[in-house]
């Protein structure tokens, strides 16, 4: 369980996800754990066919696979569904706030279905690059590469929030701060770049944005074959079994 005394942190709990593997633009990746957040502002996103309720900087893929936020969409813009692409009809920021919920997906290509629309997966990552950076194997940069560097200045903002949080005991100094790097006393820093032709790429990220509890999956039982569609809030309340 994940200590949230301090406001910075984003997530109050993970569950750990055995033998399933949830649906993805390329088949069936493996689900490692399931996690809830504190509460964000519930934003709606209609297609045509589909909705899905998140959060603000929850990221989606347009025509051409590149990362949206969900807040940065207009009406009119395309993006990548189960049903192929669609058309954004309407965008709705509501008033409420609630719980959300995300997956650790075992994938490289950092996506799968929520809803049947396709989403990038960026919450945790933050929390997996902070640990690789505390508690480094080798020395080194982590280069948190993105199509527009706003996307990856913001995982590194929340990898920064979460350092604020962590034991002054247990967190290296830090020597350099700004939007887009870190550099701490332990010789490990964090960048946050642009993808370009040159951009080195960095750790693998492998969780997906927070989404609304009721948001739709598939998942497949890695025993038996069965494929089901359920809530994402199900893998972490252990109702899918």
């Amino acid at each position: 369980m994940i200590d949230t005394s301090d406001t910075n942190k984003k997530f109050i709990e993970e569950i750990l996800v055995d033998g399933f593997s949830v649906k993805t633009d390329k088949g069936f990746q493996k689900v490692i754990s399931s996690n809830k957040t504190i509460e964000y502002k519930i934003y709606i996103l209609r297609t045509e066919t589909l909705e899905l309720k998140c959060a603000d900087n929850h990221i989606v893929f347009d025509e051409k696979f590149n990362e949206v936020f969900v807040k940065d969409l207009v009406q009119g813009n395309k993006i990548q569904t189960q049903n192929g692409i669609e058309e954004v009809k309407e965008l709705i920021v509501t008033d409420e706030e609630e719980n959300m919920y995300d997956l650790s997906v075992d994938s490289d290509d950092h996506r799968y279905y929520t809803n049947g629309i396709l989403s990038h997966n960026t919450t945790m990552a933050a929390f997996y690059l902070l640990y690789e950076a505390v508690f480094p194997i080798a020395k080194g940069d982590i280069l948190i590469v993105a199509h527009k560097q706003a996307h990856a200045m913001e995982v590194l903002k929340r990898l920064k929030d979460m350092y604020y949080s962590m034991p002054y005991w247990m967190k290296p100094g830090m020597v350099k701060n700004n939007e887009t790097s870190v550099v701490f006393d332990n010789s490990m820093s964090v960048i946050a770049e642009a993808t370009t032709a040159n951009a080195a790429r960095g750790k693998s990220l492998k969780i997906v944005y927070c989404v609304d509890g009721e948001t739709k999956i598939d998942i497949r039982n890695k025993q038996t074959g069965e494929i089901r569609t359920i809530d994402i809030q199900d893998l972490y309340l252990d109702k899918y079994k």
